[in-house]
């Protein structure tokens, strides 16, 4: 039997101590290690710092926000450092249920006896504030197929899943890369389980592992001939939306029945979120600013234009 040594890797950002420790009891039973990226500015005069604590914990604290893909980087690496097979990926608003890792990898093991060598895999991602399960997501030029968890024992094949809650093989990550630094904080999980389909390694959601998780926007209600939940993420991300979307529109592994769908996916969340949300201006603006430096392909955090000016 294969040795199995699996690490979480956490980023954080402005965390609330109470969900943190939620995370950390649900998940430490189920890993060697946990690793805690945080990306929350210190105070003054503090310093870049790594320390084990509790044994099994390591916190990495970057001393400025160093971007979503950066901070799971830098988790990564240390988890390949210390011989680590897997890496267990979360943010910290998700709360895995006990035998998520475990079913996780039963469903590696077993797509792994089908002869496929596969990307990742993610589990049923369970909304917190409504209990409503996310789909699993394949595109197609007639739309978007929704696979929906029907048994227990389903393992459906998806275009993407959402970093958090996802287990990857660390093989899997040496053949693909690493998560695209430039991207910062937006579309870094799309990017990368897009690079590994186009490379032979498929992903699957697993029906019979959950997480809960509470997503990073408020939400309104919509009524488009149904009423609808319409997301609604701070002004920031209209910018990282749009512009990181346009850069990976050029990417060569990004096939064109996935462009399609997501261009009116991204066009109706962005002008969802300048009619209804407060700062609609601010929002149009970003969105604007977005697909104009998308198209110059600018990278990294958004600067503001008086930073960039001084």
């Amino acid at each position: 039997m294969s040795l199995f040594r699996v690490a979480a890797v956490v980023v954080t950002y402005y965390p609330s101590i109470q969900t943190l420790e939620r995370l950390l009891q649900a998940t430490r039973p189920q890993v060697q290690a946990v690793i805690i990226v945080d990306n929350t500015p210190p105070q003054a005069g503090s310093t870049l710092d790594a320390q084990p604590y509790d044994g099994s914990v390591v916190v990495i604290r970057n001393g400025r926000n160093a971007g979503l893909a950066r901070a799971q980087n830098q988790g990564i690496r240390w988890a390949a450092a210390a011989g680590f097979t897997h890496v267990f990926t979360l943010d910290q608003d998700s709360v895995p249920d006990p035998a998520c890792v475990e079913r996780l990898h039963e469903a590696l093991l077993g797509l792994a006896r089908r002869g496929l060598t596969v990307g990742t895999v993610g589990p049923r991602v369970l909304d917190r504030r409504t209990g409503r399960a996310y789909s699993f997501k394949q595109f197609s030029f007639t739309g978007i197929r929704h696979g929906h968890c029907a048994r227990e024992e389903d393992v459906i094949p998806a275009d993407f899943v959402i970093a958090s809650g996802s287990l990857t093989p660390m093989m899997s990550i040496d053949a693909v890369g690493p998560m695209d630094e430039g991207l910062f904080i937006d579309r870094i999980d799309i990017d990368w389980c897009l690079r590994a389909i186009a490379m032979g390694r498929p992903v699957f959601g697993v029906c019979a592992a959950r997480m809960q998780h509470e997503p990073g926007a408020d939400s309104r209600r919509l009524w488009i001939g149904r009423w609808v939940e319409a997301a609604v993420h701070a002004p920031e991300r209209n910018y990282y939306m749009v512009r990181n979307s346009v850069a990976l529109y050029r990417k060569p592994y990004a096939p064109l029945r996935w462009i399609l769908n997501d261009a009116i996916w991204l066009a109706g969340v962005v002008l969802i979120s300048c009619i209804v949300a407060p700062e609609r201006l601010r929002r149009v603006g970003l969105a604007l600013r977005g697909l104009w430096d998308g198209l110059r392909r600018v990278r990294g955090p958004l600067i503001s234009r008086k930073n960039a000016e001084s």
